[in-house]
């Protein structure tokens, strides 16, 4: 059984067999992005995507779509805003069945200095889980999360981002766990 085919049985996939760099250097958005949309098309069930160590550096938003895990190896995988960017580094519009696990968002502020770029922006989405997702340097706020119904946060951290380390609205059915919020607002 070739590799390709233990995949789509078990539904994991790693980011660089479809390109995707993680080398610091470069725009690796849209190979991120374009590698979602066609595991999202394969899977069954839940797409499993590893996140190798490495450093991504986005010139757009991660757009994940349903029925998604996004799974890292802790501060090692690190999603890296390029300079002079203003946009929300992992974006969730009206999706359902997602996680985020392992993971360490930044978005270099440093090098954007304006605009409203979030580092996680959940908006109109249900059944979520965040585990162990650190994020740090965002212009505007660490998780932006508006009208998501049944979300689950555990281990999460929110530091150094210039507006709020956690902003909530409309959110209900949800349960944060072990949340550190601090240094944000500066």
């Amino acid at each position: 059984m070739s590799s390709n085919q233990i995949e789509q049985l078990i539904g994991a996939y790693n980011l660089k067999d479809f390109g995707v760099r993680g080398d610091g250097n470069g725009d690796d958005a849209a190979k991120i992005n374009d590698a979602l949309v066609q595991i999202a098309a394969k899977s069954v069930a839940n797409g499993l995507v590893f996140v190798p160590p490495g450093t991504y550096i986005v010139y757009g938003s991660i757009v994940i779509p349903s029925n998604i895990t996004l799974m890292g190896f802790g501060s090692a995988s690190v999603l890296k805003l390029g300079i002079n960017q203003n946009v929300d580094i992992i974006q969730l519009n009206n999706v359902q069945n997602i996680r985020l696990k392992d993971l360490r968002i930044d978005g270099n502020r440093a090098n954007n200095t304006s605009g409203n770029g979030n580092g996680v922006y959940l908006f109109n989405c249900q059944d979520l889980w965040l585990d162990n997702v650190e994020v740090t340097s965002c212009v505007a706020d660490g998780f932006a999360i508006d009208q998501v119904t049944r979300l689950k946060s555990k281990n999460c951290q929110a530091f150094d981002n210039g507006r709020h380390g956690v902003s909530l609205n409309m959110t209900k059915f949800s349960r944060f766990s072990d949340l550190e919020s601090f240094n944000n607002g500066m």
